[in-house]
């Protein structure tokens, strides 16, 4: 391979009368950089000088074309150029502003990933000043992080895009090659998409793929491919899948987010952003979205602040009273032995009304306590003035499940409510379970629950929910035995490592309406599918993003086909899925879409008239379209 032309330092020497160089800001393969004084019209400017032979002939009157139409773009993020024309030696040159910044890849050599809405701000500012030299009939080709400044950084960032050294007439002659002139690449591997790197006609979408690679390096702080040499990264750009943000990025990324690079970095033109305009709508809509959930959290805060502050207060007039309480008693010792030795005052001696007060219950005090040490999603529906003996089996986090479940059937009656958290359960305990056959179980992180305590549970047949969150250890089997339920509608299983052998059994549960599976990263969107085929739509929360970043189309089949919708649980809130909601089977399908930005329109291509009103709104809830 032959190696790229080094061009001579021009520090010291004037070009064509007029530019005198002052030092060389940096140099490679696509040429070098250098800081000048424009001695005509006195001002300091960066000069590009291109190799000659990266040039042929008609490239080089094709550089003279695009240099004129690049030094007609005005745009406040597109850096201005000045002039251009060719060297005595034959190098063409680039005369341009010069500005004062920190480039976005010495940025993330800095400070490491960006936070999301700093980067879509300057993704924005990007994207527009890339329209405007799309409009100018230009395509860039080298959109990289070190050919972006960032002016004014700590104050008001302005984004300015550099070095048009290599850029193409949209509308220019046929390309050549990227790859095969002696063996080097015109553009940056690690953001040159497929249709460059295979020397295809370029329009506007392979800016857009660079772009992405740019987003995708902010946020994660590495670039979207890694490879030891040129050749393996442009194989894996031509061949390999994009990766998501939380498969490199030390941290989880909103879907919104991720959805927006996915689209960006799509292989195939036809599945990317057709323009930068279509890139700003999206950029724009995505932070709306995540200003909007960051001012909801700091409200949340903020009452959560004002809550602590009227609890101090609350208890600094308890001590008070308390303080008071037993000033008075004080008085009282004093009047009874005053009263003992004679010396009380005759009004004193006036027999005083006595209101008796009735005590309070101590069973309501303990089943608020221990429902409040619980902290569980599942403490728990709609309690009303019910006692804990009428409600069922509440204990602590590490209470005796056998005597308590002991004591319940002591007391006799039917227990709706069983909540068993944290506990060690026996098959002994799941025949009293059985004998209380309650409507709602919670056996969230009990040791001892596997396909034989499940088999034995399933006798319960009053059970219409069941709690089994990161409950290990159990089989596709025990699963089966669950199906016998016949009012089976909702089950939590998130975190117990659950496979599409699982889901599948689960599947045969026909009442079930709504499964809550997230931190089980072993499912696929097939095992998501055997969920399906009920007559109400399956209602799925989902928090892995295989399946929460389905495309628009395969979210339509999969509620099309199967009946089932995916729910992120980021978007799932607590009026949305409420547990009354759930064990409302009439008003099932009156559950708000997870998101209230955007929905899919694709409820217009079923026919409604034949599901009945309820089930026909489901259809309207979902995913954003893509």
């Amino acid at each position: 391979m032959e190696p790229p032309t080094q061009l001579d330092d021009l520090t010291g020497k004037t070009l064509v009368e007029r530019y005198h160089i002052h030092g060389r800001l940096g140099q490679g393969g696509m040429g070098a950089m250098y800081t000048a004084h424009d001695d005509i019209l006195d001002r300091d400017v960066a000069i590009k000088t291109v190799p000659r032979n990266n040039l042929n002939d008609v490239e080089l009157v094709r550089f003279h074309r695009e240099g004129k139409a690049a030094s007609t773009v005005r745009h406040p993020n597109v850096i201005q150029m000045l002039d251009f024309g060719v060297l005595e030696t034959g190098q063409p040159f680039i005369v341009m502003e010069l500005i004062k910044g920190v480039s976005i890849s010495q940025l993330l050599k800095e400070q490491g990933p960006q936070p999301a809405l700093f980067t879509l701000q300057i993704l924005e500012q990007i994207a527009e000043g890339m329209s405007a030299v799309h409009k100018s009939g230009i395509v860039h080709r080298d959109l990289k992080t070190s050919n972006i400044m960032i002016v004014n950084l700590e104050t008001t960032p302005l984004v300015r895009i550099l070095d048009f050294g290599i850029a193409k007439s949209i509308a220019g002659e046929e390309q050549t090659s990227t790859v095969t002139r002696a063996g080097q690449i015109f553009g940056s591997p690690n953001y040159m998409s497929p249709q460059q790197i295979r020397g295809e006609s370029l329009d506007q979408r392979a800016d857009v793929y660079s772009l992405g690679c740019i987003a995708f390096e902010m946020l994660t702080g590495r670039t979207m491919f890694e490879g030891e040499t040129v050749m393996e990264l442009v194989t894996k750009h031509l061949n390999e899948p994009a990766p998501r943000l939380w498969e490199v990025g030390d941290q989880s990324y909103p879907m919104e987010l991720e959805r927006l690079v996915a689209h960006m970095v799509a292989k195939s033109t036809g599945e990317r952003f057709a323009s930068m305009d279509v890139v700003i709508e999206n950029i724009r809509d995505v932070r709306t979205v995540l200003e909007e959930r960051l001012e909801q959290e700091r409200l949340a805060e903020k009452v959560s602040a004002n809550k602590q502050a009227t609890d101090e207060e609350l208890r600094k007039r308890n001590r008070l009273s308390a303080q008071l309480l037993f000033s008075g008693a004080l008085v009282a010792v004093g009047l009874s032995i005053a009263v003992m030795n004679g010396f009380v005052h005759p009004m004193l001696k006036k027999e005083q009304e006595i209101v008796k007060v009735a005590p309070a219950k101590i069973e309501n005090i303990r089943r608020k306590e221990r429902l409040d040490r619980s902290q569980s999603t599942l403490a728990f529906l709609e309690l009303g003035d019910q006692t804990a003996g009428d409600m069922g089996v509440l204990m602590d986090q590490s209470g005796d499940s056998t005597l308590a479940l002991n004591n319940a059937l002591k007391s006799g009656g039917k227990k709706d409510h069983i909540i068993l958290l944290n506990s060690k359960v026996t098959l002994e305990d799941a025949s009293k379970i059985v004998l209380l056959n309650p409507t709602k179980l919670n056996l969230r992180r009990c040791v001892g629950v596997n396909d034989a305590f499940l088999q034995e549970v399933s006798k319960a047949k009053a059970i219409q929910m069941i709690d089994l969150d990161l409950c290990k250890g159990i089989s596709p089997k025990g699963f089966r035995y669950l199906s016998s339920l016949p009012r089976l509608t909702t089950l939590f299983v998130r975190g117990c490592d659950l496979t599409d052998a699982h889901l599948k059994e689960i599947g045969q549960t026909s009442s079930l309406l709504q499964l809550f599976m997230e931190r089980n990263h072993q499912v696929t969107l097939k095992g998501v599918e055997r969920l399906g085929g009920k007559v109400l739509p399956v209602k799925i929360v989902v928090d892995q993003p295989n399946l929460y970043l389905l495309s628009a189309e395969k979210q339509k089949a999969l509620l099309l086909r199967h009946n089932v919708q995916l729910y992120r649980s980021d978007n799932v809130t607590a009026e949305s899925f409420s547990l009354s909601n759930m064990m409302d089977l009439a008003g099932i399908g009156d559950m708000p879409p997870p998101s209230d930005k955007k929905v899919s329109d694709f409820a217009d291509e079923v026919d409604l008239s034949k599901l009945g009103s309820k089930r026909a709104k489901n259809y309207r809830g979902g995913f954003d379209d893509d």
